[in-house]
């Protein structure tokens, strides 16, 4: 009896063991199962870390780039308010450059005119003198010569009679009487 109270005991055991047994390795099963989605969820996640990692840095780079897109769009400006400037400025000043050769064109005609018109009263007055001089005397007509010289070709001289006594008798209020 208490043979068959020990066998009954132990095969009572037994199948409690056996069922615990089989209740461990089905979850045994479970778990192994369960680790290896662990597992290759634990894959995924650390792939899933190392495109964190990328994205942060580029978002990092991203951040420097537009920093640096600001200061190069601001430098941008400044060079081009001075392109404008000096495009206005080039604008100007060849206006001014025209303007100054014009002038200076002028000028240089002037003085040219000037010279002219200062060897041709020079001469003018030369002849006149020799010319009127040697007629300081006579009190007629004024000869061809002090006619040409006082009034023909735009003469320089206002008051050319007032150089010869031949002219300056035609042009007095009061001429002379002729000789008698």
């Amino acid at each position: 009896m208490q043979q068959a109270k020990k066998v009954s005991y132990l095969e009572q055991t037994s199948s409690t063991l056996t069922s615990r047994a089989e209740t461990a390795e089905a979850d045994v099963r479970a778990l192994e199962d369960e680790c290896d989605i662990l597992k290759s969820k634990a894959a995924l996640l650390a792939k899933a870390e190392l495109s964190i990692d990328k994205y942060k840095k580029k978002i990092e780079e991203a951040a420097v780039m537009q920093a640096h897109m600001g200061e190069l769009e601001a430098k941008n400006a400044k060079y081009l308010d001075q392109i404008l400037e000096l495009e206005s400025t080039v604008k100007t000043s060849t206006a001014l450059k025209r303007t100054c050769d014009e002038l200076k064109d002028k000028v240089a005609k002037m003085e040219r005119e000037k010279v002219s018109a200062a060897h041709t009263l020079v001469s003018r007055e030369a002849a006149q003198s020799v010319l009127c001089g040697s007629q300081t005397a006579r009190s007629g007509p004024p000869c061809m010569v002090c006619v040409w010289l006082c009034f023909g070709s735009n003469c320089a001289v206002r008051a050319p009679w007032s150089h010869c006594a031949c002219l300056a008798s035609l042009h007095s209020p009061n001429p002379p009487p002729p000789p008698p």
